[in-house]
């Protein structure tokens, strides 16, 4: 369980704290919460989400940084933030159209480093890690 002690400050309403809008854009009320101003690919309320940066150079990625993968243990590990929880998701391909699978999670986010393995009897061949805010 999360215990909120306080809200962020959000004049704009717009689900972007202040603070993460002046670090990334340079004021309280200059970003959009669903423009892609980097182009990655990803909206800038996922990007603060995913606590991954908006505003890359062209060709840059947004991507969490620091994973890990363990083969042996079949866990994915990664940085986790406060307020977060994560999901390990498998699949056996990349072919479009094949559905991907919850193998370990929710996980929720506690500032430090974490890891997900993947559950007994599952043979994923690929992983992806998903982000959710757990206290909106």
């Amino acid at each position: 369980t999360i215990t909120v002690t306080s809200t962020p400050v959000d004049i704009d309403g717009d689900l972007l704290p202040n603070d993460w809008e002046n670090q990334y854009f340079g004021g309280a009320t200059n970003a959009t919460a669903t423009a892609d101003d980097d182009g990655d690919g990803y909206l800038n309320v996922e990007e603060f989400v995913a606590q991954t940066i908006p505003v890359l150079p062209n060709g840059a990625t947004s991507y969490f940084r620091n994973v890990s993968i363990a083969a042996s243990g079949r866990s994915v590990g990664y940085p986790s933030v406060t307020g977060r929880q994560y999901r390990l998701w498998g699949s056996t391909n990349l072919i479009p159209g094949i559905d991907w699978t919850q193998v370990a999670g929710p996980q929720v986010g506690n500032g430090s480093a974490q890891s997900l393995q993947e559950g007994s009897g599952t043979t994923s061949s690929v992983f992806r890690l998903t982000v959710e805010l757990t206290n909106p």
